[in-house]
């Protein structure tokens, strides 16, 4: 986030961030005021990705003076998963997925991963979804967004839903 800034990185700004993160941990309410240009609406989108990204949050909601405002901060959110390559080194299972989505939105509903699974993903209007990650795919140990905790089951699952969704989508 700090090369976002063209002023140095301060240490306001690392508090803002701090007592975001620690209002989501605590599950508390938290206001934020700073002085204009600070870049609280940087932070909160940063923020934002960072917490979806590490699993922290499944949903995020922005909210914004106006309609027209808070669909600006989606865009830009999308313009970061789309162009941000030090986010692609770090998030390549989602920046990937977004990236050729974002060319052809129609797509969405049939891209696969790796593995032959859809991703999921949802890239239109005023709603995004990100691919969700198999943790034992990547890290070899369920993550905090896996649902099943057990990694050969996990498979095993995986593999026949896949399955199901593939015999379902011939019926209809």
């Amino acid at each position: 986030m700090p090369m976002t800034y063209n002023q140095p990185w301060t240490t306001n700004r690392n508090e803002l961030v701090s007592a975001i993160l620690e209002a989501l941990e605590t599950k508390t309410a938290q206001a934020v005021a700073a002085p204009r240009g600070e870049g609280k609406t940087v932070i909160a989108k940063g923020v934002t990705i960072y917490c979806i990204l590490k699993g922290l949050v499944r949903f995020s909601l922005i909210l914004a003076a106006t309609g027209p405002y808070a669909k600006d901060r989606l865009e830009d959110i999308k313009a970061i998963f789309e162009q941000n390559d030090l986010l692609m080194q770090d998030f390549p299972e989602v920046c990937i997925p977004a990236r050729d989505v974002a060319i052809a939105p129609n797509r969405a509903g049939s891209q696969e991963t790796s593995s032959g699974g859809l991703t999921h993903i949802r890239w239109a209007g005023d709603t995004i979804v990100l691919p969700r990650v198999d943790g034992c795919t990547k890290y070899g140990r369920p993550d905090n967004t896996d649902w099943i905790l057990h990694c050969p089951s996990q498979r095993t699952i995986y593999l026949l839903v896949l399955d199901t969704m593939r015999q379902l989508r011939t019926m209809f």
